[in-house]
């Protein structure tokens, strides 16, 4: 939640100093939306910042707008100078930004609408309120969403087979659903765990936390595949855990990069440590790399030479750099042709 290391101690989560990085005049200034929105009773430690919560928490709009209604019959605006001032003062806070945020919420929960039904599960019907939010203008760049179990020291195999489906049946309905609200291109999905899984069974047929585990992205603008060597279970640390191939800043700093956009600075402000990219995000290229006419425009003759090149190792159409003309390249091609 924090993405520091093992000898770094931070109070702040990667999510929440991206967010601050983002909006400056915090907490003096709100947006006119909520930065983020946890589903869930408690908001997630990746979402504070050093000035505090980086959004809101909420597990039902209209419930939420309850709370805020109630909560805001004791609580006035004034400063408290007493021992306890500092923490009368940050519950007042969390309650002013509530009830700004409480109408955005409920009205994008009531505007939206859920395009095809879901699974019946805890994960499914958090995803379906997420792509009703979207749908209905909620303009909060990060949603979190829980699924819980997966603390598997026994019985693995069956317990894993059942949450692994349930989370295979509500990302495909959530992607199905966004699909059919023509949200698709604006939406993407990224798992994390907490912790994963050690290598060797123990004596209650499940296995005991360990340090590695993967990590699933979804959405149309990714390069879709899979990223690193097969895990190799011969090749553990001293403690019989594998041993990672990407570590999980590289790919948090990667969707802050690729996806939202952010400079380098702030990035940097994020990771001091400076992690390395993935090539998670298809990126649309510049004309002068996809004009291979040459003539100033993206057209049907550019396409046709594109063809003609495919399956070659000719780099003035390997886009991506990876010394072949291959099916990468037809997508990052498509996608400047079809937003020319």
């Amino acid at each position: 939640m924090t993405a520091s290391d093992t000898d770094e101690y931070l109070t702040t989560g990667w999510l929440g100093r991206y967010l601050e990085s983002q909006t400056p005049g915090l907490p003096d200034t709100l947006p006119e939306h909520p930065l983020a929105v946890d589903i869930g009773p408690v908001l997630s430690l990746s979402l504070l910042g050093k000035n505090g919560a980086m959004g809101i928490a909420l597990n039902n709009p209209t419930q939420f707008v309850y709370l805020v209604e109630q909560g805001n019959q004791i609580i006035d605006n004034g400063k408290t100078p007493t021992p306890a001032g500092f923490e009368l003062d940050f519950i007042r806070r969390v309650n002013f930004e509530s009830l700004q945020y409480s109408e955005q919420v409920k009205g994008a929960a009531s505007a939206g609408a859920n395009k095809i039904s879901y699974p019946n599960s805890s994960l499914s019907d958090q995803l379906a309120l997420v792509a009703r939010l979207i749908a209905g203008g909620l303009q909060s760049k990060v949603y979190l969403v829980s699924q819980r179990g997966y603390d598997t020291h026994a019985n693995q195999i069956t317990r894993h087979d059942t949450l692994m489906a349930e989370l295979n049946d509500a990302v495909t309905a959530f992607t199905q659903d966004l699909h059919q609200l023509g949200l698709q291109d604006r939406v993407m999905g990224m798992t994390l765990s907490e912790f994963g899984r050690r290598v060797k069974e123990n004596g209650s047929t499940g296995t005991d936390h360990g340090t590695t585990a993967p990590m699933f992205f979804f959405g149309p603008q990714l390069n879709a595949g899979i990223y690193g060597p097969a895990p190799n279970f011969e090749n553990l640390d001293d403690r019989g855990d594998f041993l990672h191939d990407f570590h999980f800043r590289q790919a948090y700093a990667s969707v802050l990069s690729q996806w939202f956009g952010i400079s380098e600075e702030a990035l940097k402000l994020v990771f001091p440590s400076n992690p390395s990219l993935l090539p998670l995000i298809r990126v649309t290229p510049t004309l002068d790399k996809v004009d291979f006419t040459g003539d100033g425009k993206l057209d049907f003759a550019d396409f046709i030479d594109f063809a003609r090149a495919y399956g070659s190792n000719n780099s003035k159409f390997d886009i991506d750099g990876d010394g072949t003309v291959g099916f990468s390249d037809f997508l990052t091609f498509a996608d400047a042709f079809r937003n020319r």
